[in-house]
């Protein structure tokens, strides 16, 4: 099964590797013969021979004049080839010869993204700027992105002149050929190089997410967050390296080439201490501590150090760091080899991780020296190497997530009676504690709010209107002569009675209000945020409607059943020291009501 795993992982990385190199063939289907451009192919490559002009930013009047003085070099070649060092600027031009029937058209210039700034011309017409030109390293400004430009041939025969500058990069020089061809097909070879890296960024997305979130939701599983961190930081990473994505998502703030290029080394020292940490989680008793407290620190302080570092000397301090780094794969190898001796989990899929890690900086290599045609090749190995990680944990989290839902499903059957027994007690809990809660704030014959209720929302209603300056009305009534009623016609119907007007006053009432048995016959209405007018309409309705409805009473006097109102009205300032207060003020306002007549309202 192990021999298994190791010809599927490297089966993986060839065929990725092939696959980097067949869709970055295309760039070089055409070629120069110094001065005339095959141009049967809609998309040519401007490779082959150049003349450069070192040290010099020329127009096309200048290369003419000093033709003589230019060297001829083939295209793509590294800075460091051409002058013996990396650093430098100069011009580039080439004669190219175009089929008659293509005078008149538009065509279209590509520059694939390098280390460089480039100011392109089509004989004396500037038709691109990429970057900052500049005679030296300060006023330098590299290309962000791949830029097209477009221009109309005016004739079969023209000059396509290169001004270059190149300064503090291993990968200086006209590394990567233009291309030149109708714009529509220069566009669709542009956009199969994003869509690869597109792909690629995608299965990290998904990957990263996926394995994150399992490692949130489960603390048990820190290692598959360590991977989906890795995935999701090598993802950023990528998308702030060539083809510089960044530039086509609209960003809260605006990045340069520095700034990119600072993010791209602090992602990449981010993307090493993840990939630490996780082989930490695994084998931690196999570490020596103090191996780990020192590389700890040293990404902690690389990192703080590429963040402030002037931008000249980003790659020398990123390069010291690769260089001690290499030191650390061969303590890691080390320590992936007495896990795997020890029958350790993972350790041969680590140790080929490893492998394909270092395969990247070899790709990196031999493309920064021509040998190969550039690619996204650290993009393809770290996608790999995250989905053969999330693969392995991934494979294992499922296991156990199999073997809890096996022992669940037998705990299930062991306590199913115990459940469903439980479930009835509860039930019968939840019952009677609602009967409970009812009773203890309903009036059990009118169904109203008891007693209880209303001076607990008096106290409540009193501070809020204190506190908001707001109104708060109390309004208090009670039956007249229900004494004579209940002597005459017995309690029974007495208390039909108090259960008609509940009924006739509910109905009139607004849904707002709270409406509240304070005993006997009388009964309390809480009006909050009414105003005094409102209020008073109110309490007329409520009277008028039982003064209406024609309950007879054996008072010769009364003759039917009427009611009287009093109340009291809080406006915002007036001094009230409690909320009882309010009540007891419209209680007086009610035996007012009572003397002077009854079946009336005083507030």
């Amino acid at each position: 099964m192990k021999k298994y795993h190791v010809r599927v992982m490297s089966f993986i990385l060839s065929f990725s590797f092939i696959l980097i190199l067949l869709l970055n063939s295309s760039v070089y289907a055409s070629s120069l013969h110094r001065s005339e451009l095959s141009y049967n192919n809609s998309v040519a490559s401007l490779e082959g021979e150049w003349l450069f002009f070192a040290n010099q930013l020329y127009t096309e009047k200048e290369v003419i004049e000093h033709q003589a003085d230019a060297t001829v070099v083939n295209i793509p070649s590294s800075y460091n080839k051409l002058i013996k060092h990396t650093d430098g600027y100069g011009t580039f031009a080439i004669k190219v010869t175009i089929p008659q029937n293509y005078i008149g058209t538009i065509q279209a210039i590509r520059v694939p993204y390098q280390h460089a700034a480039m100011r392109i011309f089509i004989d004396d017409k500037a038709i691109l700027n990429a970057g900052e030109i500049a005679k030296s390293e300060k006023d330098y400004v590299k290309m962000e992105n791949d830029p097209v430009a477009y221009f109309q041939v005016e004739q079969n025969s023209f000059y396509v002149i290169v001004q270059f500058s190149s300064y503090g990069m291993l990968k200086s020089g006209f590394s990567i050929p233009l291309e030149i061809g109708e714009p529509h097909d220069i566009m669709k070879q542009q956009h199969k190089d994003i869509n690869l890296v597109v792909f690629l960024l995608g299965i990290l997305i998904v990957v990263g997410l996926f394995c994150t979130f399992i490692g949130l939701l489960d603390n048990h599983q820190r290692i598959m967050l360590i991977i989906g961190l890795f995935c999701l930081v090598v993802m950023i990473r990528c998308v702030f390296t060539a083809p510089f994505l960044y530039t086509e998502i609209s960003l809260p703030f605006d990045i340069n080439a520095t700034g990119a290029l600072r993010i791209e080394y602090v992602l990449s020292i981010m993307t090493g201490f993840l990939f630490m940490t996780y082989l930490l989680l695994l084998y931690k008793e196999l570490f020596n501590r103090y191996i780990i407290k020192y590389n700890t620190a040293l990404y902690i302080l690389t990192g703080l150090v590429m963040l402030f570092v002037p931008s000249i000397q980003m790659q020398l301090v990123f390069t010291g760091f690769v260089a001690i780094q290499a030191v650390l794969i061969g303590y890691l190898i080390k320590i992936l080899y007495i896990a795997y001796n020890r029958k350790l989990k993972y350790a041969l899929t680590n140790f080929v991780c490893i492998l394909i890690l270092t395969s990247s900086l070899v790709f990196e290599l031999l493309s920064a020296y021509n040998v190969i045609p550039p690619g996204p090749y650290v993009l393809l190995v770290f996608t790999v190497i995250s989905v053969i990680l999330a693969y392995e944990f991934g494979k294992f989290y499922v296991n156990q997530v199999k073997k809890l839902n096996v022992l669940n499903k037998q705990l299930f059957v062991m306590n199913n009676s115990l459940d469903e027994l439980v479930q009835i007690r509860t039930d019968e809990l939840v019952e009677l504690n609602q009967k409970l809660q009812h009773q203890a704030i309903i009036d059990g014959l009118t169904g109203i709010y008891n007693r209880t209720y209303l001076i607990e929302k008096l106290e409540k209603y009193y501070k809020e209107a204190k506190d908001n300056n707001e109104t708060l009305a109390v309004i208090i009534f009670d039956v007249d002569e229900f004494k004579l009623y209940n002597d005459t016609q017995g309690h029974l119907k007495g208390d039909n009675i108090l259960v008609e007007i509940v009924k006739l006053v509910k109905q009139k009432l607004p849904d707002q209000t709270i409406f509240a048995r304070y005993g006997g016959e009388e009964f309390v209405v809480l009006f909050k945020n009414y105003t005094a007018k409102e209020v008073q309409n109110y309490c007329e309705i409520i009277r008028n409607t039982i003064d209406k409805a024609n309950i007879e009473h054996p008072s010769v006097a009364l003759k039917r059943v009427t009611i009287s109102l009093g109340g009291t009205f809080m406006q915002p300032h007036d001094h009230f020291e409690k909320a009882i207060d309010l009540l007891e003020k419209a209680d007086k306002q009610l035996y007012v009501s009572k003397r002077t007549g009854k079946n009336r309202i005083n507030i």
